[in-house]
């Protein structure tokens, strides 16, 4: 759904731009009432251990990591049985690999004129210091979209299929996975993270499963409305199933479907650059986030331009991890 009367400001944000609006002093506005920002997706990518953090890239000299994991050692490996009383035990090997992560920049700007800055009634307006703080938000809705991108590419396992709505009988597929693949939740509790029409869909089926329809407060978180954590796109333990599920609009789409995904916690895996090392000079107001790869500048070249500006950069990655070391499965269904 898109903004009553938008205008989109380009910029540098101008008093005139503001003026053509139509929230300018030649109408009564409400300025009481402040600026009304729009319904967005605020799911943190983090939450669910939907990415984990491989590692620090400052330093290395490269953008390209490899993360080794390793089999056929522990329970992987049974002994041999020996042929007599003095036959020596064998030395045997083990099996190793390595997967993938790259990291590239990202970067984005905001600027607003003099003019603006000095007339610009403040009830109405989004100054450049507010802008500045909501930046390392649009930091973290790039690492959720890369997130969601690299979910989208899982191919070990699948559940749903192409052009069907998602269902229970989806989430006992997912449990038949789960039980079959031993070791599957070592590394933690399975959550999915899906597209909002996809719980949707679900929460459809499971209102008239006749287990859920028996157990009330099951029925309930099906249909409920106003759940906790839903503000933030978290639904923990769907129906008592012991899933936790996570929805974000980033969720993929590809020939009529959506192409959710799930594992176990940090199946997919993200690195950062440690911008800390920039050092930048004090006159341009650096602003570090070195745990998100992220630093915040003012540059001072656009003065002369009559502007002020302020811009963010971010060096991040996502890369899917081994399937023999992480449970992953993609979440099809029809959007």
């Amino acid at each position: 759904m898109a903004l009553q009367n938008p205008t989109t400001l380009l910029a540098p944000t101008t008093l005139a731009a503001v003026a053509a609006a139509g929230i300018d002093p030649t109408w009564w506005i409400n300025r009481q009432a402040g600026l009304a920002f729009a319904m967005v997706d605020e799911f943190d990518p983090t939450l669910l251990g939907l990415i984990s953090l491989r590692g620090d890239f400052a330093g290395k000299g490269t953008r390209t990591m490899r993360v080794q994991s390793v089999d056929g050692v522990g329970y992987a490996e049974r002994l041999v049985a020996l042929g007599s009383e003095t036959a020596r035990p064998p030395s045997t090997g083990w099996n190793t690999g390595y997967t993938t992560l790259t990291i590239a920049p990202y970067g984005l700007g905001k600027k607003e004129t003099f003019e603006e800055s000095i007339l610009g009634d403040p009830a109405t307006r989004l100054g450049l210091d507010q802008l500045e703080m909501m930046l390392p938000k649009s930091g973290m809705a790039t690492l959720r979209y890369l997130g969601c991108v690299t979910g989208s590419g899982v191919t070990a396992n699948t559940i749903g299929a192409t052009g069907v709505a998602l269902g229970m009988d989806d989430i006992y597929d997912l449990r038949a996975l789960i039980v079959g693949t031993p070791g599957a939740q070592k590394r933690g509790r399975v959550r999915m993270t899906i597209d909002g029409g996809q719980l949707n869909q679900l929460s459809d089926s499971a209102r008239s499963e006749p287990g859920i329809e028996r157990r009330f407060e099951s029925w309930i978180q099906a249909a409920a409305v106003n759940l906790e954590g839903a503000e933030d796109g978290f639904y923990p333990n769907f129906c008592d199933m012991r899933i936790d599920i996570g929805t974000t609009d980033d969720v993929q789409q590809s020939g009529g479907d959506y192409l959710g995904f799930g594992g176990s916690p940090g199946f997919i895996g993200w690195g950062r650059a440690a911008t800390n090392r920039l050092n930048l000079a004090a006159h341009v107001v650096p602003v570090y986030f070195p745990e998100w790869g992220i630093v915040m500048w003012r540059p001072a070249d656009s003065t002369g331009n009559l502007t002020n500006e302020v811009m963010i950069y971010q060096i991040v990655g996502t890369a899917l991890g081994d399937p023999e070391v992480f449970l992953q499965f993609l979440v099809k269904s029809v959007v």
